[in-house]
């Protein structure tokens, strides 16, 4: 009688519950609009919350073009800081997550005018600080694509955007096209779990042989 030999894999992060945007409304399509709706104080934009300046300005959701710049995606899209105020814009959301699961964040971050300095401040936070990094957008009227990644320690989580900018007299900070997915791992280490499981499938077969 031979020696029982066992094959165990174990793969980690390959198969993950959720591949699909976690976020609700990342594009800011809801609610419908048929012009732009400035948000002053404390707002909510469905799964959105968040504080529009009311210094002399306020945050916005805005339909269509502003001052040069389109949504990076569907026909709206949010500003912080319109009308050079001192104190700044913010917006957040919780959403639902997997403790020690790895979690890709990437966004649309754009400035309608151009030439001045603009900064935003993307944060995550759980039972403690995941994440915190700064961004800007081009120095041009547009948009770019920025991302970041946290490792989830709670089954909730807050991912939190905030205009660091200072005043704007001639530019705007946008955001666009929020999305936040489960991290999947790189081709080559897929491949190499899977010449690994291979291996020993083999190794298995001639201990029965």
């Amino acid at each position: 009688m031979g020696t029982k030999f066992t094959l165990c894999v174990v793969v980690f992060g390959l198969f993950q519950p959720a591949f699909g945007q976690i976020l609700l409304n990342g594009s800011f399509e809801s609610p419908v609009l048929g012009s732009t709706q400035n948000l002053g104080g404390a707002f909510t934009l469905g799964a959105w919350s968040g504080f529009g300046p009311s210094n002399g300005g306020n945050a916005g959701l805005v339909v269509g073009v502003d001052n040069g710049l389109g949504p990076a995606s569907g026909a709206q899209h949010f500003t912080f800081n319109g009308g050079n105020p001192s104190d700044q814009g913010w917006i957040e959301q919780t959403f639902s997550t997997i403790p020690g699961t790895a979690y890709v964040v990437d966004f649309a971050i754009g400035r309608s005018g151009g030439g001045q300095a603009l900064s935003l401040l993307a944060t995550v936070s759980g039972l403690g600080s995941l994440a915190s990094a700064s961004f800007s957008p081009a120095g041009s009227v547009g948009y770019s694509v920025a991302l970041f990644s946290f490792v989830a320690d709670h089954s909730s989580v807050v991912l939190r955007f905030a205009d660091t900018s200072g005043g704007n007299s001639v530019s705007d900070l946008y955001l666009d096209s929020v999305s936040v997915m489960a991290a999947v791992p790189e081709p080559a280490v897929s491949a190499l779990v899977l010449g690994l499981a291979a291996a020993g499938l083999v190794a298995w077969r001639r201990r029965r042989r």
